[in-house]
C-alpha cells in the first residue's frame, strides 16, 4: 500500500505569520491522511501475516528550510510515525518504510516551492553542517 497524498499552504517566512487553521489543515491531510491509511492497510496486512506500506515524505522530511512550517512538520511526522510502526508491524512480517525524494517537478511542488529555492537551501544547510 502505498500513502502519497499531500496538499501545502502558502510559506510565510516567519512563524508569527502562520496561521493555526491553516496549519491544521496540512497536518491533516498529510500525517492524519498517512496515518491512517496505515491502520487501515495494517487491519489487512495483520491476519495475512504479510505485506508492504510505503509512505511518501518529502526532501523536506529531513531537511528545515525549504518549505512551509505545515508542509515540513507534516513530512517530518511521517518519518516517525513510519519507524514507530515499522517496529510494531514487522514481527507480522510486514515491511514499513518512507520514500522521501528530494524534488520532483509536480504542479504541488511547483506552487509550494521553486526549484532554485529547494538548491538554495539544501547549499545553506550544507554550508552550515546542519542536517536536520
Amino acid at each position: 500500500m502505498v500513502n502519497n497524498a499531500a496538499i501545502g499552504d502558502d510559506t510565510k517566512e516567519s512563524i508569527i505569520d502562520n496561521n493555526v487553521t491553516d496549519f491544521e489543515r496540512v497536518i491533516s491531510v498529510n500525517l492524519t491522511g498517512v496515518f491512517l491509511g496505515i491502520k487501515h492497510a495494517a487491519r489487512v496486512m495483520i491476519p495475512a501475516r504479510k505485506g508492504s506500506i510505503i509512505s511518501v515524505g518529502s526532501v523536506s522530511s529531513s531537511v528545515g528550510g525549504v518549505a512551509s512550517h505545515a508542509y515540513t512538520s507534516s513530512k517530518h511526522g511521517i518519518i516517525g510515525l513510519t519507524k514507530n510502526v515499522a517496529a510494531e508491524l514487522g514481527r507480522f512480517g510486514i515491511r514499513v518504510n518512507c520514500l522521501s525524494p528530494y524534488f520532483i517537478q509536480t504542479p504541488l511542488s511547483l506552487k509550494l516551492f521553486k526549484p532554485e529555492d529547494v538548491d538554495a537551501g539544501l547549499r545553506l544547510q550544507g554550508a552550515a553542517g546542519r542536517y536536520s
